[in-house]
Parts: structure tokens; C-alpha cells; sequence
């Protein structure tokens, strides 16, 4: 130890403590005071070592020097405290909890976890705030500080703010089996250790009372199962924040027929589920409101076991507003119950969906999520006006061969003539050379590559990438044909690569979800073009420019032949971009149409097309008030 080379710990560079501190009081602020009383503590810190080879650390207080960080079998100590916090992740554990911060291997140890394991949470519980500091100083930290799968319980009440955080959290929810507790700091001191490890053991017992709380909670739930409190619960997050209106309207449609609502708004972390299983437990719904997945992976990521999910019997509704085939969902079948009560946006959904196991497959169209009209504004003034994204697969399409684009181009235009038929029948329908095909997949494998998608299958992947170029040359080619009318385009930067130079300044940015009703009112015509994912439905777009009060202007789907709107009195429709100059000059011309055309699909809108309509169907196909 005599021959190590110490140094103030103040001489080491301070950025990283600081982005530590700043990271770490905003998730606490309650910490500010007690981390600025340990800083003060730091001039008194010395270090030996590095990284590598492991630090030494003391207390120098005038003559007396007192060892923070041991001598002997350091590198021993550190494998095994790495290969335990490894192995209780590997087997099972949902909550790991460290008593004392670390320093180096386990922090880094942590945040490899955290990457490879997104279900699983860190407590960290560690009185001794100067420790936290010099680990902050030797170490980047801020990821952990920063990180929502990591809490920390920190300064002389750590042991109550842990029974705080998981009151908070509910992480009581946990299954006793499921949490591991193990020494996260390697204390030099026998003292120190003996604490520590006194503090490991005492953890465990810290949570029984909730424990006991929590199966009394769920007693009552399951007791409480048949009365009835009208109350629709649903949850939402932030990864299909697209859908968050159609929900929010869905659950008013529900308010406005006397029911009442809770909607829990995730933030996506490793304790995410636990919150929502304590949010069903408090709130005893009558009916769950699900989107796009049976109920039960639901549940199973709550924490309902399947025993308890048979006693906790509610109506379950779920309601597919999207292609799953194309968002990721391998086996449209698995996981549903007789407890689900399907409700499809799309009729061809309803094909894909018999023979699931739930109770029932039904049909239920979109509404209007716009809750108002629309106030014109000077500055979104135009003949006409389009809310919507575009993907730009122009680049995809440049590196193909001209046979291969060619044959593309085929399978696009087929699917706009025959929206319910899949592209792989499509695909075989055309029967390209295998040399097409081939390339088609080469390109199709680079373009999943960036995306989120992750699917495995070769044929899913093909067909994804000819939705997407289908979809952006429809959408392009719409959009040219309009742009010599005076169209406006507002939406993502995106455009902007698609659009040609001359007509850029028509891109007028993205607008937020509150404002779109005041775009539909400000232009003469409002476009909306349907998805290939929604093959015969109208779609929210249509029901929101009509209620902000704006003029509709849409590609033929087959639902507008089901009664919906009625062409030429209520809404404007074309079958073909062939069509679109002769009728939008019509309309022009004529504004007087224009006008009786949005009050009298507005009056239908209100009359027959309203969420509040959309809840009344599904109580009465489930034969509930």
C-alpha cells in the first residue's frame, strides 16, 4: 500500500460528478441539500489506482487515515460481485436491490443488464452520500442517474425512502421470488461490511406490510366483481401515441352515454406494469378497454397470474384499429379468451380474426376524434390542404434494377385497384423472375434493418417493404396531381425529400393533434388518403375534417358504399388520380356546393357517427346499460 500514488480526489476532473449531481436531483430534488452537505465532505477523499486495475480510496482527516476501498483480493471481490449481480438477473429476478452504490465493474455491470434485460428494475440503497460522489467522480455515472429502470434510495433515510419508492412504484407487486438483494459496495471496514450486509438482510422484511395490503386489495377486487360501478378503464403508451385520440374519444363517447373513465398513461419503464396491476386493483372497472392485442398479454405483463385473470372477470373489449399482420403480430389467434369481446375498425379485420377463441368478432368503425369545428385561419388559407406523413422510399427505389422497379410499380398499381387483396397473393399473382424477387428481398431486408420491426420471417418482411412503397407511391402520386391546384401539405419533414424544389414552400410543417380542426376549416378542400393497412374503412380523417367542419375530399373506399356519407351531397370522391383535376375544378368553382356539402355531412356526422354512437354499439352488443 506504501508504494501506491495518492491523489486529492478534488484533482481528478469534477464534469462528470457535477452531470452526475444535475442528472440525479432532477428525478430528487429533495437531494439538493444533503449532495451539496456531502461535497463539502470530498477534499478530505484521496485515490490510488485505476480503472483497470481497481481503486484504492481513503479518508485523510489530519494523521488519521481510514480505508474506504480494500487492498487485498480486489480483483477476486470484484468478479464475484459482477457474476452475482449477473446471475441473479439471468435467473429470473425482476427487482435487483444493491445495498451501497458500487464503483466501476457493477455500474457498468448494471447498465449492461439494463440494455440486455428492459423488464428488469435496480434499487440502489445507500446511505453514505459521499460514496455515491467519489463513485461519480471515478466513474461515469450518468446513464444510471438518468435511467428510469434505476432508483435510488440515498442519504441517512435511504432504508424509508426505499419502502417510499416501492409504495410509489407498487413494487410490492413483485412475487417475493422474483427480487434479488445482494452487497453493491465492497467496504474495506469489517465494521462497514458488518453493516451493509446487516442492511442486505433487512430489506427483504421491509415490504411485508404491503405485502399484506396488496392481497387484501386483491380479495376485494375479486369479491367486488359483480357490482357494478359503470367504469371504463383503459391505459396508454407513449409508443402508440398516434392512437392516444382515438382512445381519448372512444372513452368520451363512453362519458357522454353516463359511464365513467380511467385512462392510466404509461411511462415506460420495468415498473410500468406494476403501476397499471395497482391501478385495475384501486379503480374494480366493469369493463377494460384494450387496443390492437388480446387482453391477456396485457394482464401477464401486470402481473395477473392466470388464476387470478379468471377471477377478476370484467368485460374486455378490443379494438383493432390496425392491420396487426403488418405492425409485428406473428399469429393473430394466440392469447385470446372468452372473455374478449372483438371489435374490428376494418371489415377485412374481421375475416382475420374469426376462429381467435374470443367471445365475439364485431365491427366497429372509426369516428370523429376532433371534438369541435374548426376556427379558419389566413395563414393555412388554401384551395386545398392535406394532414398526413409520407415514408420516402425514393432511395430504395433508385438502386433497383429497372425490371425489378417495373415489376414494383405493377404490384403498386394493383393494389389500388384491389385493396383487399394481400401482396403476397399479388406477388404470386404477378410471378416475377426469381432474379426479381430476389432483389426485391435484398432491398427489402436493408429497409427493415431501420426499422423497429424485428420481424423474422423472410415473406414478412417482403410484404412490409411492398406496403410501405406502395403506400408512399400512392400518396406521391396523389400529392403531384394536386400541387399545380394549390395543395398545401402539412406533416413531417419528410415531404420535403419527396416534394420537387418548385413546389417545397407548399410544405407548411407538422401541426399538433389540437390544431388540425382549424387546418380542415382554413382550406376550401381537406384531402385524405387511405392507408393500405385500412383496405375497405373510412379512417379518423374523414369523421375529423367533417366535424371541424371542412369540405371532404377522399380516395373510394368501400365503406363510403355502406351508407356512411353520400357522394357528391356530403363528400367528394375520386376512384382515380385521373379524376382529380376535373373534379377539383368542379368544386372550385362552386362554393356554394362546397358549403351545402359540409353542413349536410355534418348533420350526418352528429345524427349517426359520433364516439358516443361507437360506445352505444358496444354496450349493446355486450348487453350492458
Amino acid at each position: 500500500m506504501d508504494s501506491l500514488y495518492w491523489q486529492p480526489l478534488l484533482s481528478r476532473p469534477a464534469e462528470g460528478r457535477h452531470a452526475f449531481v444535475r442528472a440525479l436531483v432532477s428525478r430528487y430534488p429533495g437531494l439538493i441539500d444533503s449532495l451539496t452537505e456531502a461535497m463539502a465532505y470530498l477534499d478530505r477523499i484521496e485515490v490510488a489506482g485505476d480503472s483497470q486495475s481497481g481503486y484504492w480510496v481513503r479518508v485523510v482527516e489530519e494523521e488519521d487515515e481510514r480505508m474506504l476501498l480494500p487492498t487485498d483480493r480486489l480483483e477476486d471481490r470484484r468478479a464475484a460481485q459482477v457474476g452475482a449481480l449477473r446471475k441473479g438477473v439471468t435467473g429470473g429476478a425482476r427487482l435487483v436491490v444493491l445495498a451501497g452504490v458500487g464503483i466501476g465493474d457493477i455500474c457498468r455491470e448494471i447498465l449492461r443488464l439494463g440494455g440486455e434485460y428492459p423488464n428488469v428494475g435496480f434499487l440502489i440503497v445507500e446511505p453514505e452520500l459521499v460514496r455515491v460522489l467519489i463513485a461519480a467522480t471515478l466513474f461515469d455515472l450518468v446513464p444510471l442517474a438518468q435511467s428510469e429502470n434505476i432508483l435510488w434510495a440515498l442519504g441517512r433515510n435511504a432504508v424509508d425512502e426505499m419502502v417510499s419508492i416501492c409504495r410509489k412504484n407498487y413494487l410490492y407487486l413483485v412475487p417475493p421470488d422474483k427480487w434479488a438483494y445482494m452487497l453493491g459496495v465492497i467496504p474495506h471496514d469489517a465494521q462497514e461490511a458488518g453493516q451493509y450486509s446487516a442492511l442486505v438482510s433487512s430489506l427483504s422484511q421491509m415490504l411485508e406490510p404491503d405485502q399484506d395490503a396488496f392481497e387484501r386489495a386483491v380479495e376485494q377486487f375479486i369479491n367486488r366483481r359483480f357490482q357494478s360501478r359503470g367504469l371504463v378503464w383503459s391505459y396508454h403508451s407513449p409508443k402508440a401515441y398516434i392512437h392516444l385520440p382515438l382512445l381519448r374519444a372512444l372513452l368520451r363517447g363512453f362519458e357522454e352515454r353516463g359511464w365513467r373513465t380511467c385512462c392510466e398513461l404509461v411511462k415506460e419503464d420495468f415498473a410500468a406494469g406494476l403501476r397499471l396491476a395497482a391501478s385495475m386493483i384501486r379503480s374494480v372497472p366493469d369493463l377494460y378497454l384494450f387496443l390492437n392485442g388480446p387482453s391477456s398479454a396485457f394482464l401477464r405483463e401486470a402481473g395477473i397470474s392466470p388464476s387470478a385473470e379468471r377471477d377478476i372477470a370484467r368485460f374486455r373489449v378490443i379494438w383493432i384499429v390496425d392491420d396487426l399482420t403488418a405492425s409485428g403480430t406473428e399469429d393473430l389467434h394466440t392469447g385470446y379468451s372468452h372473455w374478449d369481446h372483438v371489435f374490428c375498425a376494418d371489415r377485412t379485420y374481421m375475416q382475420a380474426m374469426q376462429g381467435c377463441g374470443a367471445r365475439r368478432v364485431a365491427f366497429l368503425p372509426a369516428a370523429a376524434a376532433v371534438m369541435r369545428k374548426g376556427s379558419p385561419r389566413k395563414d393555412w388559407s388554401a384551395p386545398i390542404s392535406y394532414v398526413g406523413s409520407i415514408q420516402n422510399m425514393g432511395p430504395y427505389l433508385r438502386r433497383l434494377s429497372d425490371r425489378s422497379r417495373t415489376c414494383l410499380h405493377r404490384i403498386a398499381q394493383r393494389k389500388d385497384q384491389e385493396r383487399r387483396i394481400s401482396f403476397q397473393q399479388i406477388v404470386q399473382d404477378e410471378a416475377p423472375p426469381q432474379s426479381i424477387v430476389e432483389e426485391l428481398r435484398q432491398i427489402a431486408d436493408e429497409y427493415h434493418a431501420t426499422t423497429p420491426k424485428g420481424f423474422e420471417n423472410p415473406d414478412r418482411i417482403l410484404d412490409f417493404f411492398l406496403y410501405v412503397t406502395a403506400t408512399f407511391l400512392q400518396r406521391k402520386r396523389i400529392v403531384e396531381c394536386l400541387l399545380p391546384h394549390g395543395l398545401k401539405i402539412f406533416g413531417p419533414e419528410s415531404w420535403l425529400e419527396t416534394l420537387a424544389p418548385e413546389y417545397r414552400n407548399r410544405f407548411q410543417g407538422p401541426v399538433p393533434f389540437e390544431q388540425v380542426a382549424d387546418v380542415y376549416a382554413s382550406a376550401d378542400l381537406s384531402l385524405n388518403i387511405h392507408s393500405y393497412q385500412c383496405p375497405t374503412c373510412l379512417n379518423s380523417r374523414d369523421f375529423d375534417v367533417i366535424m371541424a367542419g371542412g369540405c371532404l375530399l377522399a380516395d373510394w373506399v368501400e365503406d363510403f358504399g355502406h351508407g356512411f356519407f353520400e357522394e357528391e351531397k356530403e363528400v367528394a370522391l375520386f376512384r382515380s388520380h385521373a379524376e382529380l383535376p376535373d373534379l377539383v375544378k368542379a368544386l372550385s368553382s362552386t362554393p356554394d356546393q362546397r358549403d351545402a356539402m359540409k353542413v349536410a355531412a355534418r348533420d350526418r356526422l352528429l345524427r349517426e357517427h359520433t364516439y358516443a354512437h361507437r360506445a352505444g354499439v358496444i354496450c349493446e352488443t355486450l348487453g350492458i346499460g
